[in-house]
């Protein structure tokens, strides 16, 4: 006994007088170059998930959270600047600025 794939369906075809009608709809799938730049996209880009990745890794304790849903506040008096949170974001939702205060070369999370 040989099993046999059954043969493809018939395209449709349009009826006269109803344009449209009968014909498939859909959407074509992307190439494999679409689907990998697809793929490696940050769908979370600069938006901040408390993953408390900053909160751990400031060693001068200049992170401190405000409860679930409210992300995090910055104690700029105990922050050095040395952007251990920055680099810690997985999503860049934190940015280091220059403190023009303190001369040029000393990071602030803004």
């Amino acid at each position: 006994m040989v099993l046999r794939r059954p043969p493809p369906p018939a395209p449709a075809r349009a009826r006269p007088g109803r344009p449209g009608r009968g014909v498939r709809r859909g959407r074509r799938g992307l190439s494999e170059q679409q689907a990998d730049f697809e793929a490696r996209r940050c769908l979370s880009c600069g938006n901040c998930f408390e993953c408390d990745g900053c909160l751990g890794s400031c060693p001068e304790d200049a992170v401190i959270k405000l409860g679930q849903g409210h992300r995090y506040r910055y104690d700029y008096t105990r922050c050095t600047g040395c952007g251990t949170c920055y680099e810690q974001c997985p999503v860049h939702a934190i940015e280091m600025v220059d403190d023009p205060t303190l001369g040029a070369g000393s990071g602030r999370i803004r």
